[in-house]
């Protein structure tokens, strides 16, 4: 009779914050994706983490209408590139003043690349100005890190997933702040305050 296995309790969110230490390597997904490992080194009691970052060249077309897209399409167009929400290439270009400029920048640079739109082309323009935002500019941005779950049978895992990314704002610090104080069994900060 084998051993049983312990039951794995359910654990709080951790809030981070770090900057992309390196990017790569890339490849084609099952899907048809454009796929960018981007490795993110945290600050102070932060996680690591690894994030995917994905794309199809034709999103960088002058004139695309991310309303044409499909469900599952929109959803990782949204998570990476633009959404109400901070989408991973806007997160890191930082969370200064000067972020949202950056982040228009490469989306021009981008954009007006010559069509048809180039894998290595975009990578090579993602990672040497991400790159360059995160040695030369400090580029620090905020993520949760969530308990990782079974996606058929909800099971929980001893693992984290990174959720999502946040601008690291005094509004966003004091919101999270205000979370983990009141609900320590669902929130922790990995940073002091």
């Amino acid at each position: 009779m084998p051993f049983k296995q312990p039951s794995i309790p359910e654990m709080p969110d951790k809030i981070c914050i770090g900057r992309v230490s390196a990017l790569g390597p890339s490849k084609i997904t099952a899907g048809g994706y454009n796929l960018l490992t981007v490795s993110i080194a945290p600050m102070q009691a932060g996680q690591a983490a690894r994030y995917s970052f994905m794309y199809r060249p034709q999103w960088f077309e002058e004139g695309f209408d991310p309303d044409a897209l499909e469900r599952g399409d929109l959803f990782i167009y949204s998570k990476n590139l633009s959404s109400d929400r901070t989408p991973a290439l806007r997160a890191f270009c930082g969370s200064d003043e000067r972020a949202n400029e950056r982040y228009l920048m490469l989306s021009d640079e981008l954009i007006n690349l010559p069509a048809p739109k180039n894998p290595e082309q975009i990578e090579q323009i993602v990672t040497n100005r991400v790159l360059d935002y995160a040695e030369n500019h400090e580029a620090i941005f905020g993520y949760v890190m969530s308990q990782r779950k079974d996606r058929e049978s909800g099971e929980l895992s001893r693992f984290y997933d990174l959720n999502y990314f946040f601008p690291v704002t005094e509004a966003e610090i004091k919101r999270f702040s205000q979370k983990a104080q009141s609900d320590p069994e669902s929130t922790v900060l990995t940073f002091e305050v």
